[in-house]
């Protein structure tokens, strides 16, 4: 089975170019636009991870809800300080922070790795 890879933007266009890196690295891909239903996305697409987008309102938020109900999140923004980071990964529960422009061989490497730490908590946990 594909993990599955869930991209939340605050565009209709963003993350639409990360599609095609994920899909030929084995990933099932859907994407969304940001919401007040967005967290919705958990039980309808039931995702592996999140890549969300840090200009989607409310953004922090969004993270931490997807990060408490055990689900990886990557923040992806313009950024360039050490407090978003701070927030990103201490407050929100991101797991990381990737500056845009993004690349892609570096996000899809992290996402992997992420994954695999995942899986082997579950596994530890069961």
């Amino acid at each position: 089975m594909r993990d599955r890879i869930l991209i939340i933007g605050s565009e209709p266009g963003w993350g639409e170019d990360l599609v095609p890196s994920f899909e030929n690295a084995g990933f099932s891909v859907a994407r969304m636009l940001a919401s007040p239903e967005t967290v919705a996305g958990l039980d309808v697409l039931k995702p592996d991870m999140v890549i969300l987008d840090e200009d989607v309102t409310n953004s922090m938020d969004v993270c931490f809800q997807y990060a408490t109900s055990q689900i990886p999140v990557i923040l992806v923004g313009d950024e360039p300080g050490q407090e978003i980071w701070r927030k990103a990964l201490e407050e929100a529960g991101a797991d990381f922070y990737l500056r845009k422009p993004i690349d892609h061989e570096i996000l899809i490497a992290r996402v992997k790795a992420i994954l695999r730490r995942y899986k082997k908590r579950k596994t530890a946990d069961t």
